[in-house]
């Protein structure tokens, strides 16, 4: 491949990827701290019809996310040049962690639950995806600063 095509395509999957990746963990956060404590004032039936009708308009949105990240976060690691081993330890831990994200995203779209599991859930997504972007961080200087040279 042409070198400047591979750095535009890097370039744009690294975009993607921070895109859908902050796309997802907002919509969490706007779930758990706005969208759940602002329908505790609704009556349960038509609480229980607009989660309904939010839960799946979000579903298409959170499948694609889930797709794009998942896409170029595994392209991005792929084409990594070689790392210190804490670089893959931090990564695997950081995989386990997006892995709960998008299994509770998808049960939670999938179906509705209580109130309180809701807060349960979406505030454990929350504190997950801070930890994956800290993480990121740790993972990008490592990158950066400790590339094994061959």
């Amino acid at each position: 491949m042409d070198p400047t095509l591979a750095k535009v395509l890097g370039i744009c999957m690294r975009w993607t990827h921070i895109a859908s990746v902050t796309t997802l963990l907002g919509s969490l956060v706007y779930a758990r701290y706005i969208m759940i404590p602002s329908l505790a004032v609704l009556a349960d039936g038509s609480r229980a019809d607009l989660e309904k009708k939010v839960r799946a308009r979000f579903r298409p949105l959170a499948y694609l996310l889930i797709l794009t990240t998942l896409g170029s976060g595994l392209y991005n690691y792929l084409n990594k040049g070689p790392v210190p081993s804490i670089y893959h330890m931090l990564i695997g831990m950081k995989f386990l962690l997006v892995l709960h994200i998008f299994a509770v995203t998808l049960l939670y779209t999938a179906r509705g639950v209580d109130e309180a599991k809701q807060r349960r859930w979406l505030g454990g997504m929350v504190v997950s995806g801070f930890v994956i972007v800290a993480l990121s961080a740790g993972l990008r200087y490592i990158a950066a600063t400790q590339l094994i040279r061959p």
